[in-house]
């Protein structure tokens, strides 16, 4: 996209994507996903109550 500056000459815009934040984001997912996958891995025992089926 062109626009005319204020000294009468044709410039074109910076249409150029910033890496920084997506860098940020894939490494904070990254970081997330290191830490739960050892936990969903190895599992976290319950205590479930039991109960009786009733006819």
């Amino acid at each position: 996209m062109a626009f005319t500056a204020a000294n009468g000459r044709t410039q074109t815009s910076l249409s150029d994507i910033n890496i920084t934040p997506l860098v940020d984001v894939v490494l904070v997912l990254l970081i997330i996903f290191m830490v739960t996958a050892p936990v969903l891995q190895s599992g976290i025992d319950v205590n479930v109550p039991n109960t009786r089926t009733v006819k």
